[in-house]
């Protein structure tokens, strides 16, 4: 069956245009994760980070190696370097489902290498979570949300993106916003509710 494109669903705005960045240190968010084979046929996994207030992708190639003791002991260690420094805990999520590790925030220290004659963006190393969280208390809290907000909205399907914020209801009755949920939320009598044992408190994110 033919695919059949619709132009409507095109945004200018949403299209990427790689910027070089200078060596440093940045705050940076798992955008995707894959499994793929080298040319030299080794299993890796591709790590691909979206860079804070920044129009810039960095990749992170981790060699999946385990013939000898040495290989898999190197292999555990990176990967352990991405769990603490993404803040990704094994024993509470499956480490190795890529899923588990879209969306986590962390430090790199980004640097820049030459490839058939162009620069580019290159991983060089993580930061500790620690330097990470006071790297984003140093930047102006406004803009970096004026950055996520934008880069939301840009991956948002048009649909929400078009859609009025919010309508009103009939009369006094509420309205819904654009995900068709009630408008202003509605109180939740939680008196008959009985008590439950509080969650255990988890590491909060680190904003991007």
């Amino acid at each position: 069956m033919p695919y059949h494109y619709d132009s409507r669903n095109y945004d200018p705005s949403a299209t990427y245009k790689p910027e070089l960045l200078p060596p440093g240190d940045y705050l940076c968010r798992i955008r995707n994760a894959d499994y793929m084979t080298a040319q030299s046929g080794c299993e890796m996994i591709r790590v691909e980070f979206d860079v804070s207030g920044h129009q810039a992708r960095v990749y992170y190639y981790l060699p999946l190696r385990e013939a000898t003791f040495e290989e898999h002991q190197q292999t555990d260690q990176r990967l352990g370097e991405l769990f603490a420094a993404c803040g990704i805990d094994p024993a509470k999520v499956e480490p190795m489902n890529l899923e588990n590790w879209i969306g986590k925030t962390c430090g790199v220290h980004v640097k820049q290498t030459t490839y058939n004659g162009e620069k580019r963006n290159a991983f060089h190393y993580f930061i500790e979570r620690s330097a990470a969280r006071a790297m984003f208390a140093q930047k102006p809290a406004g803009k970096q949300q004026e950055l996520f907000s934008q880069q939301q909205t840009q991956s948002q399907p048009r649909s929400y993106r078009s859609a009025a914020p919010r309508t009103n209801g009939p009369g006094d009755a509420p309205g819904f916003d654009r995900y068709g949920e009630a408008y202003p939320p509605q109180p939740i009598d939680i008196s008959d509710m009985e008590p439950s044992a509080a969650a255990p408190a988890e590491e909060a994110d680190i904003p991007f």
